[in-house]
């Protein structure tokens, strides 16, 4: 971190628009265009993604592994030969995330800490090895933070103090998490 300190600066800077800067107009409301692209690049990624690890053999091999990597191996499922494909593809998603985020926000050395945070929280509530639990995670957090923004006594200033209460509420009336499907599978 330090490195990147010292060699770029302390300064956010801006990353050119890849999606354009204009605003569209839909049924009277006006949205950005880098944003509408991000939520659609967003949205068909994950789809792709959740298409392939549920209709692959690939995807086969890489959820008998998550939920019971002993079993997997007893079938003739290599580990090994399974992790490298869900480091190149978790390093591919990370880095076309970077992409998309850059375009609507500044880029500074410390810029990814705040999706850090908040992606771990929305992994925590959705439950550990759970997509469809964390999806689920993630517009609850999003509908909590939008609400919260939204109430005029409370304003900007609490979110954070709420999304924290939020999730304790349900990691303690649910410990797993809204999904918690790799707890549940492997008992």
């Amino acid at each position: 971190m330090q490195g990147l300190l010292w060699w770029f600066g302390p300064q956010q800077r801006s990353l050119p628009h890849v999606f354009g800067s204009g605003r569209l107009e839909v049924l009277g409301l006006s949205f950005r265009t880098d944003q509408v692209v991000n939520i659609v690049a967003t949205t068909l990624l994950l789809g792709s993604v959740l298409l392939w690890l549920r209709h692959s053999r690939k995807g086969l091999e890489i959820r008998a592994v998550m939920q019971n990597s002993e079993g997997a191996a007893l079938v003739g499922i290599s580990t090994r030969k399974t992790a490298l494909p869900i480091m190149m593809l978790t390093g591919a998603l990370a880095g076309l995330a970077a992409v998309l985020l850059s375009q609507t926000v500044f880029v500074s050395p410390n810029a990814g800490v705040t999706p850090l945070i908040k992606g771990l929280t929305i992994a925590l509530l959705g439950g550990l090895g759970s997509v469809p639990g964390a999806v689920a995670g993630a517009v609850l957090i999003g509908f909590v933070e939008a609400a919260t923004g939204a109430i005029p006594f409370l304003g900007q200033r609490y979110v954070l103090f709420v999304q924290f209460a939020f999730i304790v509420t349900v990691l303690v009336v649910r410990p797993r998490g809204i999904g918690g499907l790799l707890a549940e599978t492997r008992e």
